[in-house]
Parts: structure tokens; sequence; C-alpha cells
């Protein structure tokens, strides 16, 4: 804690001013992607502004003590940077704050001098992250604008903590599994497991039954829902042994940290409470804290973003089942069968030329072109394309063929 109390001490601006030369190279990695890849001028604005907040949250938007786990991270840094912490102590019998430090330490830039230097890291992280995605073709215009404004993720991505890595492993290990690319696939999830194992557990039996059940191909339907939903229940009853011991000693330290009684944390005991508690807690996970039970700005903030977020997931679901309809439907007409065009590729748009709902625009955002689409486009769904290919050569990669109505 010694190597960087001094800094905190200094001041306000003066914190400021030691961080400004990680701000002037982030700032600059945005100038050189930009001109590399030519987002539009609202997005790369948007991008300068989230180079600029880690200046806005700790010691202005709240103290540091707030969140304190972000000491944490810089004192693991240091000892990593200067050689008390061995990398192969680190790997071997290192925690998960040691780990996560690791990686912030391995990043190419020179020094984290205050409590916010590491939140200049995770925006190379987040910057990164979303042009990757946006030079994949994922994002719509909707997606793309809700990955540049969900507080949260502004938020988190800011600050110095593990939460972007977190956040960046379990988007790339999906998009990998979205485009079959399951080898590559386990780089991001064996460091997500090294850095945080409970979103490992959330994260890989999804992607496994996405493979298993061919859900990337043909779409969710009734028998894949039920055979997804029995085969989860018994891979959580399979990993308890496994998950339970870890599961109850972070309670417990999680409930003393906050000033709790070790005594008072009830322990998951046996597969079957594990199942139930696994249940409920994923709903409690999503929601909370609801908007009756906030107590400050922040958690009502956030209890709006979980109400979203969970009516996004119920559109979510719904795309899903109208793909699996969508691919059954074109499957059944013999014209299309003979193209030999693979289910897995089909996007069928429902949509009205009047404005269009948010089941619409979300589902939209779902079913977004994979490569190599057949896309079947109905009363002026091409308004809803996003990123529409902008040359022959693209429209060529993509092998679109729209079908007009009459």
């Amino acid at each position: 804690m010694s190597d960087f109390a001094p800094q905190q001490e200094a001041g306000f601006w003066a914190m400021r001013l030691m961080d400004l030369p990680l701000f002037v190279m982030l700032a600059v990695f945005i100038l050189v992607v930009s001109l590399r890849f030519r987002p539009p001028p609202a997005v790369q604005l948007m991008l300068y502004l989230h180079a600029a907040l880690p200046f806005f949250l700790n010691g202005l938007l709240f103290p540091v003590s707030y969140m304190p786990d972000q000491l944490k991270y810089l004192s693991a840094f240091y000892e990593i940077r200067t050689g008390a912490l061995s990398v192969w102590e680190v790997i071997l019998h290192g925690g998960n704050v040691d780990r996560a430090s690791l990686l912030f330490a391995a990043m190419p830039l020179p020094f984290a001098l205050t409590p916010n230097s590491l939140g200049f890291y995770n925006g190379f992280i987040w910057t990164a992250l979303f042009l990757w995605l946006y030079r994949k073709g994922v994002f719509t215009h909707l997606s793309m604008w809700f990955y540049l404004l969900y507080p949260s993720m502004a938020l988190y991505s800011s600050l110095s903590l593990r939460d972007t890595f977190v956040f960046a492993f379990m988007i790339m290990a999906a998009q990998w599994a979205r485009e079959g690319r399951w080898v590559i696939m386990l780089v991001p999830l064996v460091l997500l497991y090294a850095i945080k194992f409970q979103n490992f557990y959330i994260l890989a039996p999804v992607l496994f039954l996405f493979l298993a059940f061919g859900i990337r191909h043909k779409g969710l339907s009734i028998s894949r829902g039920a055979a997804t939903l029995v085969t989860g229940v018994a891979a959580l009853v399979a990993l308890s042994p496994i998950a339970l011991p870890l599961i109850n000693y972070f309670r417990r330290a999680m409930y003393v940290e906050d000033g709790g009684d070790a005594d008072q944390v009830q322990m998951i005991e046996g597969p079957v409470q594990f199942v139930l508690e696994g249940m409920t807690s994923g709903i409690y996970f999503l929601m909370k804290p609801f908007p009756w039970d906030a107590s400050n700005l922040l958690q009502i903030i956030q209890s709006f973003e979980n109400l979203a977020i969970a009516g996004l997931l119920v559109l979510l679901a719904r795309a899903a089942w109208n793909r699996a309809t969508d691919a059954d439907i074109l499957d059944s007409v013999p014209d299309l069968r003979r193209l030999n065009i693979r289910p897995c590729c089909v996007q069928l748009w429902h949509c009205s030329p009047l404005p269009l709902s948010v089941s619409h625009v979300f589902r939209h955002l779902c079913l977004r072109r994979l490569p190599g689409s057949f896309a079947v486009q109905k009363y002026g769904a091409s308004r809803l394309s996003g990123r529409l290919p902008e040359t022959k050569e693209r429209a060529n990669d993509d092998a679109s063929i729209t079908l007009n109505p009459g």
C-alpha cells in the first residue's frame, strides 16, 4: 500500500495530472483505430467521452473507499510490476485479485500511479472490444448504442476493477461460440475461470448446451428447450461436488466482508438445494436491487437497468423461438430446400412498414446477419438492416438473397 499512498494524498488535481498521460495514450489509440475502421463521428465522440470517464469517478462521484477493492488490484499490480510477487506464484497460488492484476500488469502500458489509473487500462479493453465487435459486423444500430450508453457498463469499465476483463472474456467466448470456433473459445473461458469462476460456471454450461443441442443451427424449439432445461439441471447436480465448496467459501467471505457474522451464513448443502438456490439466486442476481430496495441514486439507476435487461431477455427468447419457426417454414418449402441453404443461416424478418415495436427492433438485433446468410425480407424490413453491405465484395461475401413479396 505504501507504494501508492503518496499519490492518494497528492490531492484531487494532482492525481488527475498524474493520469493525464494514460488518457492521452487512450485518446491516440481511439484516433488511430477510428482512422482504420471509420466508425460514425457520434460513435467516435462517445469513445472519447468514455476515455475521460475515470477522471470523474473516484474522488468526485464517490470516494475511493466506496469501492475499496480498487486498492487491492492496484497493490497487486505494483507487486507484480516491481517483482515483489512473481508471475509463477500468481499463476499457481494466487487468488482472483492477483490473477486479474497479472492481466493488468501484462498490458503494454507504462505505469499506474493513482487509484484511477487502472480505469484507463480498462478503457483500452472496453474500446478494443467494441471495435472488435464492430469490425465483425455484430452490431446493429440499436445494439451498438446499447453498448456505448449502458450506464453500468460505462461505470465499471472505468474503475480499477476486474469487471471489464470478466465482461470481455464472456463476450469473446460467446461470439466465438456463435461463429463455431470452439477451440479458440476455450482461451477466454480459461482466463474467465482464473479471475472469476462464478461467471465461468454460468457461461460454460450455456455454451456447451448451445453446441450439444444445435441451437446455433436450428434455434430454440419446445423439445430443444425442454432438453436444455433438463440437461442444465443435470449439469448443476454433476458440478455440485466441485462448485459447492467454492461457492460456500465465497458466500461466507462476502458476508463477513459486508459486516455480517460468519456463523449466520446459511451454507448450501447437497445438489437439490444447490439447484433450487441456483434458480432463485439467478433471478435475484438479474433483478436486484429492486426499485423499492434502492438506497441511493446509483442503485436506483441499476434497478431500472435490471428491468430493461429482463425485458430484453424476454425478447431474446422470443426471437430465438421465431428463428426456429422460420427455419422450419423455409425447410418445408421445396424451392428453398433445393437451394441447399443451411437453417442456421436463415433470417426471416416479419416487420411492419409503420413505426416498429421494441420487439421487432430487438428481434433484428438478435437475428442479425450471419456469414453466408439467406435473408428473406418482407414489407420494408430492409429499413432495419443496420449496416448494409457497403461494397460489392461484401455483398458477395454475405451471399444474401432478397425475396420481394408478390
